[in-house]
């Protein structure tokens, strides 16, 4: 009769068995969030460059309406190239990031849009989070700078609180605390 004691060679054995076992699934773990980010990053993709496109005939309209009567548009025409200017920093320094994250993940030679070295999830925290160059607060600084930019240009409460939303960098809640 095999014995169920905890201290058993035998349960012991067990245990070690699902260790490993445990273990082996948290090693798989990282590649299939990392696809996640993928097929999440490949949609923000094709939601920029729509958004993106639409923009830009946007901002070209207003610009050929100031090009015709300066008077009249330059209300319109200068905080919406000031914002203009501020959405295209922002965006930049978001790929900045991305790009120095997979260079210290895959070296020099890093491409963002082929990551080899997909396992080593070290490589963000070292950029965001280590030493005096804290990204993730410079970050945050400029999306909430940003925020406030795009919510200075909005009239309407519901759009504003839309804005407020969708840049919102506050930390989030953790657990229930009743």
């Amino acid at each position: 009769m095999a014995s169920t004691n905890p201290r058993s060679p035998r349960q012991k054995m067990i245990n070690l068995m699902y260790l490993v076992f445990i273990a082996m699934l948290a090693i798989n773990l990282p590649e299939e969030v990392l696809d996640g980010f993928d097929m999440v990053d490949e949609g923000l993709n094709q939601t920029i460059k729509s958004s993106e496109a639409q923009n830009q005939l946007t901002f070209k309209s207003l610009t050929d309406i100031n090009n015709q009567n300066p008077v009249k548009a330059e209300q319109w025409y200068a905080p919406a190239a000031q914002f203009s200017k501020a959405s295209d920093e922002l965006y930049n320094y978001i790929q900045d990031l991305k790009t120095r994250i997979v260079k210290k993940a895959d070296g020099e030679k890093g491409d963002v849009n082929n990551i080899e070295n997909r396992e080593n999830i070290d490589a963000a925290t070292d950029i965001m989070l280590v030493g005096i160059n804290n990204e993730a607060k410079k970050l945050k600084s400029s999306i909430d700078v940003y925020r406030e930019q795009a919510i200075n240009l909005i009239t309407g409460p519901s759009r504003k609180d839309i804005i407020k939303n969708r840049l919102n960098t506050d930390n989030p809640k953790r657990g229930n605390k009743d």
